[in-house]
């Protein structure tokens, strides 16, 4: 490709300002393969958008094991594109949270990853060369991993931090333990699940393995993530997941639709949803978007929100302000008015938390319940599940299966059954 020539020439040079030797014909195959790797990461989440989002890459040398290109040569690379004004990095910070994770109950860190963005000279000089986002899939071939990474926690258990209103403080909180029996339980469900995945063959992303992670206790979060950070299948979007198959069989995604409203009108005691959740009479001019944001921010509150977050994209702010849009919203889903007292008081009495707080993080633990309950049907079948937090990825083959094991999942620690979508490929 053009591109990538022209910027490993340009890499080239500036390295021969600071050094005799020149490179031959192996090592310019090498610097380019290294150079179109970089810039083809960078310039992906161009695709679809006006502007490319930040990206994020582990810097350790165990995380290139099975990397496209070394962790040296991606170093020096990253170096000289940097120097030479084409990458732009916001450099990462971490620091010691007093969290425990796994069987030795080790101290675990938090902060902020080191992320780059591709520079407006590196956009130029991509559209010179005919790489546009329209041509980005077809420009730079993606090619995942094909040795599984390592998983050394399969449980995580991170404090519950909660942000004071008064001072900006924030506070940690945790009443579980990784030598209650539970953790115990939960790893060896894990490992089960991680087992199974050893044996398939995977194309169109990398071997999946996975970890749960928790927050400040076993009713909180629990979500599974899956280990890795190049081809794993949670990164892809949902057009790229379609193209995944194992042991070369075609897959199905499918969604639980509006998983966190169904979960919050199960423990409401409302009946199941009809239709579109965020389809509301009176805000028939609305887009869809702006209501679901809503939606999002009430849950995330814990009450009806009445102004929108600092995040919250400036479109939505200019189409709709929040507080016009709480009526109509709550006459349909009147349990959002004060989603807290949904939380059991128990769990916020032992984190030490106000309920609302913990809505999130008690609904997704639900969600995480009942997918789990899923996948582990799906295991007695010898079928292997990949979850993406509300929906499951399985073979074509067994489709039918996994839609019963969803139901039955979510009738069992939700009360409700859900209605299921195949997403595959949109």
């Amino acid at each position: 490709m053009s591109l990538v020539d022209a910027l490993a020439q340009r890499v080239e040079a500036y390295r021969a300002g600071s050094r005799s030797n020149r490179l031959g014909e192996t090592g310019r195959t090498k610097l380019r393969k290294t150079v179109g790797a970089i810039v083809g990461g960078l310039l992906i989440s161009w695709a679809g958008r006006s502007e490319p989002r930040p990206v994020h890459r582990q810097r350790r040398p165990a995380a290139f094991s099975d990397a496209p290109v070394g962790f040296n040569s991606f170093t020096s690379t990253m170096s000289a594109l940097r120097s030479l004004g084409f990458v732009h990095e916001a450099r990462g910070i971490r620091f010691s949270d007093g969290s425990l994770s796994g069987f030795g109950g080790k101290t675990t860190f938090r902060g902020a990853a080191a992320r780059n963005w591709p520079t407006l000279p590196l956009l130029d000089l991509a559209t010179v060369h005919g790489v546009v986002p329209e041509t980005l899939q077809r420009d730079f071939q993606f090619a995942p991993p094909t040795r599984a990474p390592a998983v050394k926690h399969p449980v995580e258990l991170k404090n519950f931090e909660l942000q004071e209103k008064w001072g900006g403080e924030t506070t940690s909180h945790r009443i579980a333990s990784m030598n209650d029996a539970e953790a115990h339980s939960l790893i060896t469900d894990v490992v089960k699940h991680n087992d199974l995945a050893k044996g398939l063959s995977f194309e169109g992303c990398a071997p999946p393995r996975w970890k749960r992670v928790f927050h400040g206790a076993w009713q909180a979060h629990g979500r599974w993530y899956v280990v890795g950070t190049d081809g794993t299948y949670q990164s892809l979007s949902a057009q790229r997941r379609a193209g995944i198959r194992i042991n070369r069989e075609a897959i199905v995604e499918l969604d639980v639709k509006a998983s966190h409203l169904t979960i919050l009108r199960a423990l409401a005691g409302f009946p199941p949803m009809t239709g579109d959740p965020y389809a509301i009479p009176g805000l028939e001019a609305v887009g869809r978007k702006t209501i679901k944001q809503w939606v999002l921010e009430t849950i995330g509150s814990g009450k009806a929100i009445a102004r929108w977050s600092s995040r919250t994209d400036e479109a939505i702010k200019q189409e709709r302000t929040a507080p016009s849009l709480r009526g109509p919203i709550l006459a349909v889903h009147p349990y959002l008015a004060e989603a807290g007292l949904l939380v059991p008081q128990s769990l916020a009495t032992g984190l030490s938390v106000p309920a609302v707080r913990l809505v999130n993080p008690y609904v997704s633990w639900l969600e995480a319940e009942a997918m789990t309950e899923a996948m582990r049907a799906l295991r007695q079948l010898n079928v292997l599940a990949m979850p993406v937090h509300d929906s499951l990825i399985v073979p074509v083959g067994a489709k039918e299966d996994a839609v019963q094991a969803i139901k039955e999942g979510f009738q069992r620690v939700c009360g409700t059954v859900p209605t299921i979508e195949d997403k595959t490929g949109v």
